[in-house]
Formats: structure tokens, C-alpha cells, sequence
């Protein structure tokens, strides 16, 4: 099996002398023709299931695809531009040579699973299931669930809800630079910042209109006048300062250890001891702080440290920590959708 997807893989390269990468694609492929083959094993449907005897071949054809979209050669733009001049959609992927191809979707049936967008198009992504018969009253249930407990989700496919989050988020974000007098408050402890958390949603809820208050109360069950707070226990204990910021597109984010954060930016790279070395390091590989917030910071104190600290500082700044997060922070440049769920009657 390995060795014929590496013997298809080595005869459809192009004649001339072998690029950097090339070496590197056989394993690829072979790793690849051993995930597909795992993969489809848990298939539910067999007409799903690729022949066991092509399986190599499509390996191989997976991998050129993604060196072409990698190195942009444009051989599957070309491809796409075909199908799209003859087809009218640039990926007819499969052909059914069926005259009366039996549709998969009867009247009450319910497909829940994902879908990706690709130039213009919506295809299905990974697995689907399906429920028959599903009442239709039901259907507002369903659109309900998915907006409070999975609304990253639900936003993705929900531009107009995913609009009302981000300017409620917004709004929060102006609340909380009223409160606290800025968008960045470091507090000495895990206490300190729960107290402080608490007193700012009990003013919030203050200012708010007492009988929509009290309803909100009886609909969660609430017996205080602000939202439940669950911060862990090593949070509570922690005593070596946290930094609370509100970043208007993706919500509150707290720093542990802030203080050693703060004492090492100040030094703009000189004397840095490990303990701060290790704190800015976890600053920028930790994948919950924003850009925003490392921005934020690198605004008041400058980049000095935290180049110093990953080997960059002979590198132009703006250059080296534009490198850093895009490295280690790389999902927060790709579509994002706001963590803030819309119950039902619109609130947040």
C-alpha cells in the first residue's frame, strides 16, 4: 500500500530537476492515504465510501491539490474557471450519470451538520445527520438552542444575529470603560477582580430597567441582580496580579501574572529576569490573548521585551511582531464570530 501511493505520487511529477518541497510529498501522501482509509471506515452510508483500490491514487491527488493551492500555480483557478464556463458552479466535483437520481431530501427532514463557503458556494463539512419527520414547531427550538449554546456557530450562517452580538459586545465594551475609567484594569488578586467584576454587573443592572430585571430574574432563576460568576478556584488564588481587558470585538480577557507581564515590558528588553521572560512568553503563544491585547500594551510600553525575548530584536518591530502574532495568534486573523449568545427575546 505505502509504496504505491509513493510510485503514483513520483510519476506524475513534472520532468526538470525537483523543487525544495518535493522530497516531503511521498510521506505526506502515504500519511494521508492512512487517514483516508481509517477515516471511512466509520461511514455510515457505503455509496460514501471510496474503493479501497483507488484510495492510493486519490491520496496522491489530494496532495498535488494542496501543493498547487500552496504554492499557487493556478491549475486549479484554471480548472475552476472551467467548470464555471461550462458547469456553471467551479466545483461539479462528482457526476451522477443517473437519468432519475433519488434525492436525498424528503419534506420534514432535518440535516444537522456544518457547511463551508468556497468562492461564492456552500458545500457540506464533515459529518452530517439527519432526523425524519421532525415536527415544525420544533424548528424554533432548534434555531433557539443553536443561538444560546452554540452561537459561534449559529453567527457563522446568521449575519444579521451575529451583527446584533457584535454591537451589543460594543456596548459592554463603552459600559466598561464608564465603570472602570479605562479598557485595561490589573487587580492584585483573583478576589479583588470578582469583587470588582460583581459591583460593576450590580450597577449595570442598577441603571437598567428594574421590571425588564426582575423579569430576567424569574426567566434565569436568578436570586441576585447580575449574572452567576464561576471563576475557578486557581483564579480566586491568584495572587501575582491579573490583567482585565475589554477588547471590543472579542469580550472581556484576563492575564494571570500580569504584574511580571507589566514589570518586564518596562524594561524595554534589558535586565529581563527568567520569571518575566516566561511571562511575556506566555502573553504572546497563548492562544485565548487577543492581538488586541498584546497590541494594547506594546501601545503603552513598546515591543522591546517581547522581541528581546523571542531572539527578534534586530528585526524592525512593527515587522517582528506583526511575525510573532501572526505565528502564534494566527486564528484571530481568520473569520471570527462574537462568544456572546442572544436568548430568545433578543437580550444578551
Amino acid at each position: 500500500m505505502s509504496v504505491a501511493v509513493k510510485d503514483i505520487l513520483r510519476a506524475s511529477r513534472p520532468p526538470g530537476p525537483p523543487g525544495r518541497a518535493d522530497k516531503y510529498l511521498p510521506d505526506i501522501a502515504q500519511d494521508l492515504r492512512r487517514l483516508l482509509e481509517k477515516s471511512q471506515r466509520g461511514f455510515h452510508d457505503p455509496f460514501a465510501v471510496w474503493p479501497e483500490e483507488s484510495l492510493s491514487e486519490l491520496a496522491a491527488e489530494f496532495v498535488e491539490f494542496g501543493e498547487d493551492l500552496h504554492a499557487d500555480a493556478g491549475l486549479w483557478c484554471s480548472l475552476e474557471g472551467y467548470h464555471r464556463e461550462f458547469f456553471g458552479t467551479p466545483l461539479p466535483l462528482a457526476a451522477d450519470t443517473d437519468p432519475m437520481p433519488r434525492c436525498p431530501f424528503q419534506a420534514g427532514l432535518v440535516v444537522f451538520g456544518s457547511l463551508t463557503p468556497w468562492r461564492g458556494e456552500w458545500y457540506w463539512s464533515g459529518e452530517q445527520r439527519t432526523y425524519p419527520n421532525v415536527p415544525e414547531h420544533e424548528e424554533a427550538h432548534f434555531r433557539k438552542e443553536m443561538l444560546e449554546c452554540h452561537p459561534r456557530i449559529a453567527y457563522r450562517y446568521c449575519p444579521a444575529e451575529a451583527a446584533r452580538a457584535r454591537e451589543a459586545n460594543r456596548k459592554r465594551h463603552d459600559e466598561f470603560v464608564a465603570h472602570c475609567g479605562g479598557d485595561l484594569v490589573v487587580y492584585p488578586d483573583g478576589l479583588s477582580l470578582a469583587a470588582a467584576e460583581q459591583k460593576r454587573l450590580e450597577s449595570l443592572c442598577r441603571a437598567a430597567d428594574q421590571e425588564h430585571v426582575r423579569r430576567l430574574m424569574r426567566e434565569r432563576g436568578l436570586t441576585q441582580p447580575r449574572p452567576p460568576m464561576g471563576f475557578p478556584r486557581e483564579f480566586l488564588d491568584h495572587d501575582q496580579g491579573i490583567g482585565a481587558f475589554y477588547n471590543p470585538e472579542e469580550g472581556q480577557e484576563f492575564m494571570l501574572g500580569f504584574y511580571h507581564v507589566l514589570s518586564g515590558l518596562q524594561k524595554k528588553g534589558d535586565g529581563l529576569s527568567e520569571i518575566e521572560r516566561d511571562a511575556l512568553r506566555h502573553f504572546v503563544t497563548d492562544g485565548a490573548i487577543s492581538p488586541a491585547f498584546v497590541h494594547r500594551l506594546v501601545r503603552e510600553h513598546g515591543a522591546a521585551s517581547l522581541l528581546d525575548t523571542f531572539h527578534l530584536r534586530d528585526l524592525p518591530p512593527e515587522r517582528a511582531l506583526a511575525f510573532l502574532l501572526r505565528c502564534h495568534k494566527g486564528r484571530f486573523y481568520r473569520n471570527r464570530y462574537p462568544s456572546l449568545s442572544l436568548v430568545q427575546s433578543g437580550e444578551t
